[in-house]
């Protein structure tokens, strides 16, 4: 496993939790989300994009041997990262169904004051 963390976070943007979601399901110029997916493992890999109100982080779990294999496979998503319309309605979709829910949540209302206080 290998993790690298981008300090900064939400803190520095508040689209990157958009774009983790975006980059875990989303396509390539050269492949679906699904035959990338298929691709990592086929040699035994995943990948995961998170993040926090400190980090932007990528988790890449795989086979030692294959390690160049994957970050080749990581390297071009990065590169040729290309959402489909389907994907951009989807997070969309699952934000606003989020926030619906945190409406009738009262710890939310809580945690968005603290928020609010620290980021203004």
């Amino acid at each position: 496993t290998l993790d690298l963390k981008i300090a900064g976070g939400i803190e520095k943007d508040r689209l990157y939790p958009v774009l983790a979601a975006a980059l875990n399901v989303s396509g390539t110029s050269q492949y679906t989300a699904a035959a990338l997916k298929k691709e990592f493992a086929e040699i035994g890999a995943s990948y995961e994009f998170t993040a926090d109100y400190a980090s932007f982080d990528l988790s890449i779990t795989g086979l030692d041997r294959n390690f160049e294999a994957t970050t080749k496979l990581l390297k071009h998503l990065l590169q040729e990262f290309t959402p489909a319309d389907q994907t951009i309605d989807y997070l969309y979709n699952q934000r606003v169904t989020e926030n619906k829910r945190d409406k009738n949540n009262p710890s939310s209302g809580g945690r968005m004051l603290y928020l609010y206080g620290l980021f203004g």
